[in-house]
Order: C-alpha cells, then sequence, then structure tokens
C-alpha cells in the first residue's frame, strides 16, 4: 500500500523521502533550497579552461552528465581550440583508442579489447554531444554518420561481453522496429526479460550496451529503436502514441522460448521512461515498470520558446531536437504537438508496480517532476528512489545506480539466476 500523505507540495514529498538537501525544480535555475550550476555552465567553464588546468569541480560535473572520465575528457578538452571542431577532435580521439582496441584484439587481450572499445564509445557519443547554446547542434547527415560508427563500437561490445545476442526487425503497427535481443547466457529458459526503451535522440545499441549490468543478473533484455532515432533516424516521425511499437516489443519477446512471458519488465529513462509508462498503462504483458528521471508533460520544456527553420546558436537543443523527431519548426504546430506528450491520463492506468528513480540535482528532468508522476500513478505498489546529488545521468542507468533497482527487481520478478531452466 502506498503512502502519500504530505505529498500535496512537492516539499512534503521530499520530506517524505527523507531528503535533507534540495531537489531541483520546475524553472531550470530554481532550486528548492539551494542552486546547483547547471550542465551549460558547466560545460561552459570546461570550454573556457581549454588549454589550462580544468576546474576541478566544472569537470566532475561535466563528466557525470556525459559519462566520460574526468582522465580521458581532460586532455582531450585541452587539446579543442575552436569550439567548431568539438566533434572532429572527438571522433579523432575515439580512432586512436579503436586502433588500441584493435591490437589489443589480435594479441588475445579481450579484457583490455573490451576496455579500450569502451572508451571508443564515451569518445564518439561526446562527438555527438550538444546543447545548442556553446556546441552548435551537428547536421542530421554528420549525426547520422556518427551513428553508424556508434553502431559499429557497440556491435564490438556486444560480441565481447560473449552472450547470445540478436540484430532483428519486429512488426510494427506502422513500419518494422529494429531491435537488437540480448540473453544473460546459452541455453537459458523462461528468464525474465527487460525492454529497454531510449530517451530522446537515443539509439537502441547504447541501451543495449547499459543493459550489460541487467544480463549479469540473469535479465534477458529487448532494447528498440523508437521513431526517428537510431536505425529510423529518417523514418517514421514521433508520435505521442508511440508506445504502441513498445507494445509489439513485448508481444515478440513473450513469444520467445528463452523467456518468460509472465515475467516482463520495461525500463527507461528521461523521455524512454515517458514510453515505458504508457506502455505500462497500455499492456497487460508489464509485470514491473523502472521510470528513471521521467518527464511528466514534456510540452512545457519542449515548446519553451520558437524553433527557427535554419539552425542557430542559443537554442537549446531539446527544442531543436525535438522539433527534429516530430516533423515540424512551426513554433505554433510544435506548441500543439508538444503538449498531447503528457503522462496526465496514462499514470492514473498503471497498475504494477512501478520504480519511479531521479537524481535530486537533475537539471534536464527536474526532480519536481517525480513529484508530479507519483501523486498521479495509479499503482499501490509504488517505489520512489531518489538519487542524492545524481543528475540526469540516473536515466541511463549508471552503473553505480543500478543496485536498488536490481534488487527491486527481484522483488517484483523472483530470483533471476540466468541459469538453464530458469523458474
Amino acid at each position: 500500500m502506498v503512502h502519500r500523505e504530505g505529498w500535496e507540495t512537492l516539499e512534503g514529498f521530499v520530506r517524505s523521502l527523507g531528503l535533507a538537501g534540495p531537489v531541483t525544480t520546475e524553472a531550470p535555475a530554481a532550486q528548492a533550497g539551494a542552486r546547483v550550476p547547471s550542465a551549460a555552465f558547466s560545460l561552459a567553464a570546461l570550454v573556457l579552461g581549454v588549454g589550462r588546468a580544468l576546474p576541478r569541480e566544472a569537470l566532475r560535473s561535466f563528466a557525470r552528465l556525459a559519462g566520460v572520465p574526468p582522465e580521458v575528457a581532460a586532455p582531450v578538452l585541452r587539446r579543442i581550440r575552436r569550439l567548431e571542431r568539438w566533434g572532429e577532435v572527438w571522433m579523432e580521439e575515439a580512432e586512436r583508442h579503436a586502433l588500441a582496441a584493435e591490437r589489443h584484439e589480435q594479441a588475445g587481450d579481450l579484457r583490455a579489447a573490451w576496455e579500450a572499445w569502451h572508451t571508443v564509445l564515451m569518445c564518439q557519443r561526446m562527438a555527438t554531444f550538444t546543447d545548442g547554446v556553446y556546441l552548435p547542434v551537428p547536421s542530421a547527415d554528420v549525426r547520422w554518420r556518427t551513428y553508424t560508427h556508434l553502431r559499429r563500437t557497440c556491435q564490438h561490445l556486444a560480441r565481447l561481453e560473449g552472450r547470445p545476442f540478436h540484430e532483428l526487425k519486429i512488426p510494427g503497427p506502422r513500419e518494422k522496429v529494429p531491435a537488437l535481443f540480448h540473453l544473460p547466457g546459452e541455453g537459458v529458459t523462461r528468464v525474465p526479460a527487460v525492454l529497454l526503451v531510449h530517451g530522446l535522440s537515443g539509439y537502441k545499441e547504447f541501451k543495449d550496451f547499459q543493459g550489460m549490468g541487467l544480463r549479469d543478473a540473469g535479465f534477458a533484455t529487448l532494447s528498440i529503436d523508437m521513431p526517428a532515432h537510431g536505425e529510423r533516424f529518417f523514418g517514421e516521425r514521433l508520435r505521442p502514441d508511440a508506445e504502441e511499437d513498445c507494445v509489439a516489443a513485448l508481444e515478440w519477446l513473450a513469444a520467445q522460448p528463452e523467456v518468460d512471458p509472465d515475467r516482463l519488465v520495461l525500463l527507461g529513462g528521461s523521455m524512454g521512461g515517458y514510453w515505458v509508462v504508457r506502455t505500462a498503462a497500455r499492456s497487460p504483458r508489464v509485470r514491473a515498470c523502472v521510470a528513471l528521471a521521467t518527464l511528466f508533460a514534456f510540452g512545457r520544456r519542449a515548446a519553451a520558446q520558437p524553433v527557427p527553420r535554419a539552425r542557430r546558436p542559443k537554442v537549446p537543443f531539446l527544442t531543436l531536437e525535438f522539433a527534429r523527431v516530430v516533423g515540424s519548426t512551426d513554433p505554433e504546430t510544435l506548441r500543439q504537438i508538444a503538449s498531447q506528450f503528457t503522462l496526465e491520463e496514462a499514470a492514473p492506468r498503471v497498475r504494477c508496480p512501478l520504480f519511479l528513480g531521479h537524481g535530486t540535482e537533475d537539471q534536464v528532468v527536474p526532480f519536481s517532476e517525480a513529484w508530479r508522476l507519483a501523486r498521479a500513478v495509479g499503482s499501490e505498489d509504488l517505489t520512489v528512489h531518489p538519487y542524492p546529488g545524481a543528475g540526469h545521468e540516473v536515466s541511463g542507468p549508471a552503473p553505480e545506480h543500478l543496485p536498488p533497482i536490481l534488487e527491486w527487481l527481484k522483488r517484483v520478478t523472483g530470483r533471476a539466476t540466468g541459469g538453464k531452466g530458469d523458474a
């Protein structure tokens, strides 16, 4: 039974979770009790530090957001003399580590090869990092070329992981859905499975990589490309009801002989959290749902300002990317579309066990969104897990944020060993 006493206000919600420090609220810069440097501020501090010692706190903040260790980021940032070369320099660094990875593979040192390919992936992701303010948004063609490199790197990592995986196309209601199906081991049967759903500007290959900790715990994983993302970058545009692709993926997953159809779990972060909540409200297949750093209502952020028809500096990436994926740059049309991306109607229909995780210092999706969602959901088996001091990296989730999720999943799905004949 969920006890929601005091949840009428954000302050009461925060107190009920035992939080002593501040949390991010509706306004990007406003905090409940204190101010936390924004991601853009951290990025600016780093860029201004190019060619000299980087501020330690700014570097730590940036590394948390982008997922790159400071010892890797610092020397690369010092080589960047013009922001226009941001992506180029990071791709050069990725190529350097790729050559090292190939040498490790040729020498038979697969662990060192995996670590090197991991670094390649992080550098390639950094090449695509943008905020639209300090770093201009790359063109669609440049982003597509970078994605093809990212995809090959993730394939290397999946192969080195040493577990069975398959690339496939799942029949969807409108078009085929590209997917990656990854098992926790050879010869497994009736294991629980997790459908992994990426967020805005994400793609299935990186979600599959992030799912390795789940496979270590005995879960099969299925990651998919949502419309206008990954292999579907130039395909169908995103709709407010695109969770129908997730429903189709669940049906495919339930039919696999290695999977227990009664133990299907959803996991998504950021906009992926939006999709998994909508899917949980729609599909009776869902045993449990994990929503991380989830937007309750997307419209207020996506359509916060007009979107120019041509890319220009000083336009936040969130605004530009939302315009791209829904296929409109007209401000009024964009506002109308964005207003439909809300969990207001879907959340009360969620009845399965639900885990809501959120970083208290998330500058992309404020912690207050967790409060709005927690108040609205219909599930009586609700767990709200704050991550004190964490930012939007919780949406991954980052490896350090996975343990409480795994403990919760074991409770709601039963023991997941990944062994043969697991029941």
